[in-house]
């Protein structure tokens, strides 16, 4: 057996033979910080001591930490093999899908596999605000059927009879107004009056056709004005009023022209032609009369007729045809041939 000398001049054997396996030296260097610190407090016996217990250890130490390794082999293979088996073996369901977090810019992406849990904080068993909006629909609903059932038979009581509107008064304004919300359309006003209803001559009637232009409408005898120049429908209705009025005034200047010699322009009208149902087509008595002996003598032909049979028909035009035939080739004469004769062997 070999023998050297470590650092500090002791002897270790080394294994000389194949089979034993070899042993690492003792050193102070294996030491950490305090415990070198205390080593080298002790006297050279008790070093020396102190090596011959590692030796006598090591063997054991190093055979077990050879068989911890080993043991931590088998189980990793173990574990690859397993795993491999359940890759193999596994279905569809056992596959598990990588979850993906979806930011503040794919909230409104669908989450096609459930991936992604809800992040409502509220409770469970409240609405979304989709329902809230419906379950609000639903109670102002409720609220007008409540009113219209107990509030809007007390105002019976200011109930007035229609009156038509008086000569006095031949302007008609109309406005559009929006309940709950203020639109820029609200503001708009309409009127509508007749020249006939104004107090003006037939020939200063026919002046304010002229000068309302493409306005009046002929088949109604109406003139149509709107505005919504303004802000508000109580100016608008000011500037149509004050605009008839400069139209009634220009129409009675007696120093003005009358336009006499310009015709009427009515071009901008097209008037839609409604079909009239014909008077003769209106069911009475005699038409009633007619209609049900026309369907009498339908059903009296029909009975006494007799069933067509389609064999016997085209029999009959087969022979009638083949008499034809037979007739005109025996009414009709050959003519003779002309050129020279060919002779013909008996």
């Amino acid at each position: 057996m070999a023998r050297g000398e470590d650092g500090d001049g002791d002897v270790v054997e080394k294994g000389s033979n194949k089979g034993k396996p070899y042993l690492t030296p003792f050193s102070p260097d294996m030491l950490d910080r305090e415990d070198r610190e205390t080593f080298d407090s002790l006297p050279i016996a008790e070093q020396r001591k102190v090596k011959e217990a590692w030796l006598q250890v090591q063997p054991d130490l190093e055979g077990m930490m050879k068989e911890h390794d080993r043991e931590m082999d088998r189980e990793v293979d173990q574990m690859a093999r397993d795993r491999s088996l359940r890759d193999v073996t596994a279905t569809i369901n056992d596959l598990k899908v990588p979850k993906k977090e979806l930011n503040y810019w794919g909230d409104d992406e669908d989450d096609e596999l459930g991936q992604t849990p809800d992040g409502d904080d509220g409770p469970e068993g409240d609405m979304t605000s989709m329902a809230h909006e419906e379950l609000s629909l639903h109670r102002e609903i409720r609220e007008y059927a409540r009113m219209a059932a107990w509030d809007m038979p007390l105002l019976s009581k200011f109930a007035k009879p229609y009156s038509p509107p008086p000569i006095t008064s031949p302007l008609r304004f109309r406005y559009t107004t929006y309940m709950g919300e203020h639109h820029p359309a609200a503001r708009k006003v309409v009127v509508e009056f007749c020249p006939l209803d104004l107090p003006l001559s037939p020939a200063q009637q026919l002046k304010l056709k002229k000068l309302v232009g493409a306005r009046y409408n002929p088949s109604k005898d109406i003139v149509h004005m709107s505005s919504e120049k303004f802000d508000t429908p109580a100016q608008n209705k000011r500037y149509l009023g004050d605009l008839i009025d400069t139209l009634i005034a220009e129409a009675k200047d007696p120093n003005k022209d009358t336009f006499e010699d310009i015709p009427l322009d009515l071009r901008h009208h097209k008037e839609k032609k409604k079909p009239k149902f014909p008077s003769e087509w209106y069911l009475n008595e005699n038409t009633a009369q007619r209609l049900q002996s026309q369907r009498e003598e339908v059903k009296q032909l029909a009975s006494t007729t007799v069933a067509v049979d389609g064999e016997e028909v085209y029999a009959e035009y087969i022979a009638n045809r083949a008499n034809d035939d037979l007739a005109d080739a025996v009414a009709v004469p050959m003519a003779p041939a002309h050129g020279r004769r060919k002779g013909v062997r008996r």
